[in-house]
């Protein structure tokens, strides 16, 4: 390896002083004498050398340093040539031993062409395979040194031998030659079997065989020193004495099955078994059986073999008894069919045998002469039946029977428009289908009729009862249903709720009374609570002043509908109120005044004075109260008392005010013609309002008259120019408070 030396002090030249020392000369080697920081020395010169190495540096004027520390390099001597070593050749399935020259302390690393390695120093690649055929080397490391040399070894992993396929010239007679032939070309053979038998040749053979010579012979080959797996071959010595033993599935068969007979079998190619039976000869076969497909009665007998191996002729078998049977007749089957669902079916049979085999729908099947009756039977019941009997272990062909099982008719449903009243019809119907209707009345007796409805009519009430029906179909009944049935008879009596009446005193509950002459309800219309509908007297509540209710009772006659109803008029009264009234009314006259127009009376009332004016006169009438002024009065006050008429307990009373105007009269019409009858518009009482204003309008609403202060002098001028006739408007105003004092229409004529 080459001395690689190296400094960290930067210099302008080193000089690298080794065992060699640093004379001038030495130091003229320009691997000693250098500007770089780093020298290499090769193995090949003449400074290479271990032991002590020191460096000196340079300055640029040439001024050296001391020595620098020295360092020691040993330089170690590399191991003798790795040689590799196997025991290849190898067969598959060996082990093969890898080595190497043994070297103490050194390392060794093993490396084939097919990608191997290993770092011990003898490996073992055990059950080796065809892929494991390489070169191997080895590579041995001592001290940091590896061997420069290197010898491998080349392995080879052969495969073994195929499976060898010996024949032989098997079977052969006793007292003849047995060949045993290997078939194959090896490097060596060897033959084993029975007795001891071992032979080395490709060909082998026994003279003068005997039985002990039967059995397998085994056969090993080698090449290229791999051993082959075990070959065999199985040997036949048929005895001149040999007595084939003869079998049949069995010795009693039934008339058309099949006859099987059976002997032992010979691997032979040439083996050949002659058959005897009572007709004779029957058949000569390659294997070691026989078959007759259709043996008869009259083929019972005795049956035996022989066995033809080569020229080797076997002596008879043992005889085979065989016996023939004949079949049964069909046997006869008694049964019912059809039935109904429900009922039982009843299987028979008169003939007589060993056995009986009988098999049906839904899993039946039975062993006796006459099987259990299926009772109750269904419908998955129904269907073929089959009946095989055996006599002497020969069953005889089926016997077939068909038995139809009818369904229940589904349970009916049975509907009437009952309960109904006396006199009409009595409809008893059904809305399933059938062939027959089976009707039950109540006095038991029954009628059968195709139709799905029973019409009485029309009816009475000793009609009522019970009704049941039954469905039948292809003479199955269903089951019987019952329907009750009732029949209401008239009746005559009529409802009456009660007189109407007016509840006092705001009271919210009350009580109803209906005459009790039969089954009734209440019922309303309004929002009262109703306590017991059902009973002629009843509690109602949930009532509320000021309201009206109307109650309904109904008399009911069961299904013969309502007889009747009568209402009564209830209303819950409230008080009445009575609202203070304020008028004004002219002095010197009388007024009728309706107090009740703004008073709230929910039922007819009466009033009263209850306090008298003081000044003026108040009379009760029948549309209101009258008032009469007195004179000099500026205004006047009474008090009256209103009460309901059905509750004179809920009364009511309220002030009436009354003011006293001055008095004023306006005219309607004015005649300006001189005569001295209402020639002027002159208003009565204008001297209560000296200063007033009065203001005249035409019919299109112009202004065509204005005073102030006026004194009953306009005669149908503006302007001074007489106005036409017509309808004027006039507004008659206070000019002290501004009021509007009187205003309307006043007609002109002349």
């Amino acid at each position: 390896d080459d001395i690689v030396l190296s400094t960290s002090s930067t210099c302008d030249s080193y000089l690298w002083v080794g065992p060699g020392g640093s004379s001038i000369a030495t130091l003229l080697n320009p691997l000693l004498n250098t500007t770089a920081n780093t020298t290499t020395i090769p193995s090949g010169d003449v400074a290479y050398a271990g032991g002590s190495w020191s460096v000196i540096c340079v300055s640029p004027d040439g001024c050296e340093s001391d020595l620098s520390i020295p360092i020691d390099i040993t330089i170690n001597t590399p191991p003798d040539t790795a040689v590799a070593n196997s025991n290849s050749p190898v067969c598959v399935g060996d082990d093969i031993l890898l080595s190497s020259n043994s070297i103490p302390g050194a390392t060794y690393e093993w490396s084939g062409t097919n990608g191997y390695f290993s770092s011990t120093q003898n490996p073992v690649i055990t059950n080796a395979q065809l892929n494991d055929a390489a070169t191997y080397s080895v590579t041995i490391t001592l001290n940091g040194c590896s061997t420069g040399s290197v010898v491998p070894a080349s392995v080879t992993v052969s495969a073994p031998p195929t499976v060898p396929n010996p024949t032989s010239n098997s079977p052969v007679c006793e007292g003849d030659t047995l060949w045993l032939f290997s078939g194959t070309t090896a490097s060596t053979y060897a033959w084993t079997g029975p007795g001891g038998f071992f032979s080395t040749q490709d060909t082998a053979f026994i003279a003068n065989a005997d039985s002990t010579n039967s059995g397998f012979y085994n056969l090993v080959i080698t090449i290229g020193g791999c051993t082959s797996p075990v070959g065999q071959v199985e040997v036949d010595i048929i005895p001149t004495s040999y007595v084939p033993q003869i079998w049949a599935t069995s010795d009693t068969i039934c008339d058309g099955l099949i006859l099987e007979l059976q002997t032992d079998g010979f691997v032979g190619l040439n083996a050949e078994y002659i058959w005897y039976g009572p007709s004779g000869l029957l058949d000569t076969t390659s294997n070691p059986t026989y078959i007759d497909p259709n043996i008869t009665v009259a083929d019972s007998g005795e049956y035996f073999v022989q066995v033809l191996i080569g020229s080797c002729l076997s002596l008879p078998s043992q005889v085979a008894l065989i016996d023939v049977n004949p079949i049964p007749a069909t046997p006869d089957i008694t049964f019912t069919s059809p039935i109904c669902e429900g009922e039982v079916i009843l299987l028979a049979t008169n003939t007589l045998a060993n056995g009986y085999d009988w098999v049906g729908p839904n899993g039946f099947n039975s062993d006796l002469q006459n099987p259990d009756a299926i009772n109750p039977a269904t419908l998955i019941d129904a269907g073929s039946y089959s009946l095989a009997v055996t006599i002497d272990g020969c069953q005889s062909a089926d016997s077939v029977i068909n038995i139809t099982i009818n369904p229940t008719p589904v349970t009916p449903i049975i509907l009437s428009n009952s309960p109904i009243c006396e006199g009409d019809s009595l409809i008893i119907y059904t809305t399933n289908s059938a062939s027959e209707y089976l009707w039950t009345l109540p006095n038991l007796t029954t009628i059968s009729q195709t139709e799905d409805s029973l019409i009485i009519t029309p009816s009475v009430v000793a009609d009522s009862g019970m009704y049941g029906l039954q469905l039948v179909e292809a003479g199955c009944p269903s089951e019987t249903v019952f329907t009750d049935v009732m029949i209401q008879d008239l009746s005559s009596s009529q409802p009456f709720a009660g007189l109407d009446f007016v509840v006092c005193d705001g009271e919210t509950v009350l009580n109803l009374s209906a005459e009790n002459n039969g089954t009734g309800i209440w019922s309303t219309l309004s929002t009262a609570n109703i306590i017991t509908p059902s009973n002629h007297q009843t509690l109602v509540t949930n009532l509320e002043q000021d309201s009206s209710y109307a109650f309904i009772w109904t008399l009911m006659n069961g299904v013969c509908g309502n007889i009747g109803s009568d209402t009564i008029d209830i209303y819950i009264a409230a008080n009445p109120i009575a609202n203070s009234d304020s008028l004004t009314i002219s002095s010197g006259t009388e007024e009728l005044i309706e107090i009740l127009l703004n008073d709230s009376i929910p039922l007819s009332v009466n009033y009263n004075l209850l306090d008298a004016p003081q000044y003026g006169t108040a009379a009760v009438l029948n549309n209101g109260i009258s008032y009469t002024t007195s004179s000099s009065q500026t205004s006047d006050a009474f008090i009256y008392e209103l009460c309901l008429d059905a509750c004179p307990s809920m009364c009511d009373t309220a002030l009436v005010t009354i003011d006293i105007a001055p008095y004023l009269n306006a005219p309607d019409l004015i005649t300006p013609n001189g005569d001295g009858t209402n020639d002027a518009f002159v208003i009565q009482g204008i001297e209560n309002f000296p200063n007033n204003q009065l203001q005249i309008y035409n019919r299109w609403g112009n202004e065509i008259f204005y005073i102030e202060n006026y004194q009953n002098d306009w005669t149908g001028e503006f302007n001074n120019q007489e106005l036409p006739v017509g309808t004027y408007y006039y507004v008659f105003i206070s000019q002290d408070t501004g009021e509007l004092i009187i205003n309307g229409y006043i007609t002109l004529q002349r």
